[in-house]
């Protein structure tokens, strides 16, 4: 059940809010219209933004895919939608995806910067490197859980499956030679 309220999600987040994703257009200087460009800008972490807008000011195709990245991962709208565990995934993914793109922004201007910037950059990046460590191992740990649990609910299952093994073959007979009838309403 938990699977497809996952599915539903991912579909509505697909079809959902469309208008983050726009066409990119090559001949275009940008891809975005300023108030689209502003509030997808808005929903990220001050550094993240500010790193964005020199990516920006320094090489502007890279800042428009980075833009494009941001797009599609903030669906925010989603997560009354989700159980408690599957928000604190949602939320740490998000996360890592935001660091990441962070990572990829002081990459850039890394590769635009002065001499005498370099190593600020370089102490930058591996800050952003361990707490994206952090994040991917806290994404691992989650995944454990949920695995653990889902494996404690297929052997309770199982263990009841098993006590009603002669009732659920009966039944299943009686499916297959047409005496089903009184089962219905």
């Amino acid at each position: 059940m938990r699977y497809i309220r996952f599915i539903i999600i991912i579909i509505m987040v697909v079809s959902g809010p469309s208008n983050y994703l726009l066409a990119q257009d090559e001949d275009s200087e940008s891809n975005w219209d300023g108030q689209d460009e502003q509030m997808l800008l808005s929903k990220l972490s001050t550094d993240l933004r500010d790193d964005l807008l020199k990516v920006k000011a320094v090489d502007l195709e890279q800042y428009n895919d980075l833009l494009h990245e941001v797009s599609y991962s903030h669906y925010d709208e989603y997560l009354g939608y989700m159980e408690a565990s599957e928000r604190e995934r949602y939320e740490t993914d998000k996360m890592v995806e935001q660091i990441e793109l962070q990572t990829e922004a002081i990459s850039i201007l890394f590769e635009h910067a002065k001499d005498n910037e370099k190593n600020n950059l370089i102490t930058k990046l591996k800050t952003k490197l361990e707490k994206l460590f952090e994040m991917k191992e806290k994404e691992r740990a989650l995944n454990i859980q949920m695995l653990e649990k889902e494996l404690a609910e297929l052997k309770e299952a199982l263990s009841v499956r098993q006590q009603h093994k002669n009732e659920i073959i009966n039944r299943r007979l009686n499916e297959l030679i047409g005496r089903d009838d009184y089962f219905e309403w």
